[in-house]
């Protein structure tokens, strides 16, 4: 990876030769999730922002500026409301990546909702996910 974003309070800062094409943020709760995709886009030479945090999500989305990014929904099975935000939030064009545990009712509302904004949904994967498969997606995201 050439320049990690790093969080400062509540400031994002990029480095000036980050290119938001290879921008991706990864909001997942499994740290092993977390940390696959954060190799993987290392590998792919995505400039990376990776968390499990939803609180000020729409404003590290808005800061950021990521063309992909890879939502676990398990984070919003109980505030259906913070993921619609999220995707409200971003800015097209965006690939989005969903990985979904039980709630098939959440991923297909948040499938509809991220391509009627004008996003790209590229896949969504089950919990526990392939590794082959997320590189897969991964590689070909931006």
């Amino acid at each position: 990876m050439e320049a990690m974003t790093q969080l400062v309070g509540e400031d994002i800062v990029l480095e000036e030769e980050q290119d938001r094409d290879r921008r991706l943020l990864i909001l997942a709760g499994d740290p092993y999730v977390r940390d696959i995709c954060a190799a993987l886009a290392d590998e792919f030479d995505y400039d990376l922002y990776s968390t499990s945090y939803i609180e000020n999500i729409v404003n590290i989305v808005k800061k950021f500026q990521p063309n992909g990014i890879v939502i676990d929904l398990g984070l919003f099975e109980d505030e259906g409301i913070e993921l619609h935000e999220l995707l409200l939030g971003a800015e097209p064009p965006l690939n989005v990546l969903f990985l979904e545990g039980e709630d098939d009712e959440l991923a297909q509302a948040a499938q509809t909702l991220a391509e009627s904004i004008g996003f790209s949904v590229i896949g969504k994967l089950q919990m526990p996910i392939s590794v082959n498969r997320l590189e897969h997606v991964l590689q070909h995201m931006a």
